[in-house]
């Protein structure tokens, strides 16, 4: 597709941040989901320590919900969060586990629950709706799935068949991304490697398929690391509903990723090869998508990568580099400028 707004950009406005420097993050690298209550405090997920921390907005920090166990109130890995009005839904697959807290951040209810889940968002009560590897028998090979909170069960599953249960390739196929269109209430879906966006309904039915630019996401793309002669692949981070539009955050080659392969190796246990860091082989990109036309109306350079978290209304949060160790975690409040609006201002995210 032609870019098809010269005029267009997506403006950044910074929120708030949570540095890694004040011992309130635990291990930064390992964060993984994050969610928003009613009364807008911000909760993260630690998968690697076992931890779920809650923040107020102005970033500091506030408690920690349960600790390492097995027991009742206690987590081994909790990874997805979802907001279910002034609850939170905590997915822990290593206890194959699901733990409702409440506002007084206290674990409550629970129930058995078998699958990895990636992330997830609110429907009507009782239904939540999550991108998740389930057993065959449960998720027949799809992505999402819709939950259903009163009778534990899953009600239905769709998206894109991945490969067979047991296929080494078969989770990273799985991987992708939700959204709900805060007009329409539909459900936006994205693969993690494939710009093939896609909306459904509530209920599981396709209303619309919209695949993208195969100069940015090559058909075979399958999330591959590359090598000095092949460039990594793409692979996409967010998709954020934004005034009828879509905001697709994602990673694409750097012009000069070449160099970075021959220039600045390491080594990855594992890959058999001498790896340079991905921040030098990848570059963040966002793209304004018009699904409504069928085309994308820009792409702009983005320093926020969203890795392993996820959004909360209008709003990114996304995992920073500092100079040194430490970390910190941002959140920046993401919208689109079309044509008819001013000129857009700076992508960088201002601080």
């Amino acid at each position: 597709q032609e870019i098809s707004c010269s005029e267009c950009g997506v403006v950044t406005e910074w929120v708030l941040t949570i540095d890694g420097r004040e011992g309130a993050l635990g291990l930064v690298s390992a964060a993984w989901g994050v969610a928003q209550d009613s009364s807008r405090r911000l909760w993260i997920s630690f998968q690697e320590t076992a931890l779920v921390n809650v923040f107020d907005r102005s970033g500091k920090f506030v408690d920690r919900v349960g600790r390492r166990g097995e027991g009742p109130g206690e987590f081994l890995g909790p990874t997805a969060l979802v907001s279910i009005g002034d609850s939170i839904l905590v997915f822990d697959p290593r206890q194959q586990r699901v733990t409702v807290v409440g506002p007084d951040l206290k674990p409550g209810r629970n129930f058995r629950f078998v699958g990895e889940v990636f992330s997830g968002a609110a429907l009507e009560w009782p239904r939540v709706v999550i991108n998740a590897a389930l057993p065959a028998a449960a998720g027949e090979g799809r992505p999402y799935h819709i939950l259903n909170l009163r009778s534990e069960r899953i009600e239905n599953s769709f998206g894109e068949v991945s490969g067979e249960e047991g296929d080494r390739e078969r989770i990273p196929i799985l991987i992708g991304n939700l959204a709900l269109d805060p007009e329409t209430g539909d459900i936006w879906t994205t693969s993690r490697h494939r710009l093939r966006i896609e909306r459904w309904t509530t209920e599981g039915d396709l209303l619309q398929t919209f695949a993208g630019n195969s100069n940015l996401f090559p058909e075979d793309a399958k999330g591959r690391l590359g090598d000095r002669r092949t460039p990594p692949d793409p692979r996409i981070l967010r998709l954020l509903p934004n005034a009828g539009s879509l905001l697709v955050f994602f990673l694409a080659p750097r012009p000069d990723w070449r160099e970075a392969w021959l220039g600045h190796p390491r080594t990855i246990p594992g890959h058999g090869e001498d790896l340079p860091d991905l921040s030098l082989l990848l570059q963040g990109k966002v793209a304004l998508i018009d699904p409504s036309q069928g085309s994308i109306r820009g792409v702009w350079d983005t320093d926020l990568r969203p890795l392993g978290f996820g959004h909360i209304a209008d709003e990114i949060v996304s995992l920073e580099p500092e100079m040194d160790f430490f970390q910190s975690v941002s959140v920046h409040r993401v919208r689109a400028q079309t044509e008819n609006g001013p000129r857009p201002g700076p992508t960088v995210p201002r601080r």
